[in-house]
């Protein structure tokens, strides 16, 4: 019987939610609105790598999302369904191990403000709750937390830029001590008509623990506002770290309900 230490690649599926998120506020995002929305995405990605092994790991991941939104204020809830083939390490100990089943829960509460209507900043509490047991594989067992923040500025009408800082406090599954983490990440948004949009970020998370390095990674991303109400986000990454995936490939799609106005007091 062999433990598994799959922090790092959890990582990399945690940190494409994270620009996943941070997308939703891109476009028309000076106005800020008293209505009560709702959204849903859900979707699925292949990752791919060696992960500083000999063996290929493959992840298949089928995330899901609720988001509500209130004036400044964001809440998100996220799980993952989560499917890993590949090499396992545990100090000394490899071995090829499979894994299914439900990994984390992420749930983010955000507020935002605009000091200009160029700039648009966000602050946030996150927390991961983990749905399997560190002898899954699918997740470390244990809760972690941080605060995070993103920085929108809109060079043009349709040109933004934006940019990614977390920090997370970790909790550390048996016999392993895994580092607190720096999430930084930096992008741009490219509106070529009402309906469709492009983008690009890199992204560099630190070593979750100190016999392992870093992950750095771009994402290219494509968004499709299919309705009002749906979009479309097909992505491709490729990964420059022994501790990133060689590349992966993903499609989110996101439901937006009709917004439900809630009575204003001015008084």
């Amino acid at each position: 019987m062999f433990k598994v230490k799959s922090s790092s690649i959890v990582s990399a599926r945690a940190n494409i939610w994270s620009l996943w998120f941070s997308l939703c506020l891109l476009g028309g995002f000076s106005t800020v609105t008293h209505a009560l929305e709702q959204e849903i995405t859900w979707g699925g990605a292949y990752l791919e790598g060696y992960y500083g092994r000999s063996t290929i790991t493959r992840i298949a991941q089928f995330p899901i999302a609720y988001t509500l939104r209130h004036a400044a204020w964001r809440a998100k809830l996220a799980i993952t369904w989560l499917a890993i083939d590949g090499a396992r390490e545990d100090m000394s100990i490899y071995a090829i191990k499979h894994a299914t089943g439900w990994a984390d829960a992420n749930l983010l509460l955000e507020y935002r403000f605009t000091p200009t209507p160029r700039w648009l900043i966000t602050l946030a509490a996150q927390c991961k709750f983990p749905l399997a047991t560190y002898a899954q594989g699918l997740s470390t067992g244990k809760i972690d937390g941080g605060p995070q923040t993103n920085v929108y500025y809109a060079v043009t009408q349709n040109i933004s830029l934006f940019s990614q800082a977390a920090y997370w406090w970790r909790g550390d599954p048996p016999d392993i001590n895994l580092q607190n983490r720096t999430q930084l990440l930096a992008g741009t948004y490219w509106r070529l008509h009402t309906q469709f949009a492009l983008g690009a970020t890199i992204e560099h998370t630190s070593a979750a623990a100190a016999a392992s390095a870093g992950q750095l990674y771009n994402t290219l991303f494509f968004v499709s506002n299919i309705t009002p109400r749906w979009r479309a986000i097909p992505y491709v990454l490729k990964g420059y770290s022994t501790s990133s995936p060689t590349w992966g490939a993903g499609l989110e799609l996101q439901y937006k309900f009709a917004p439900s106005v809630q009575p204003r007091n001015d008084s």
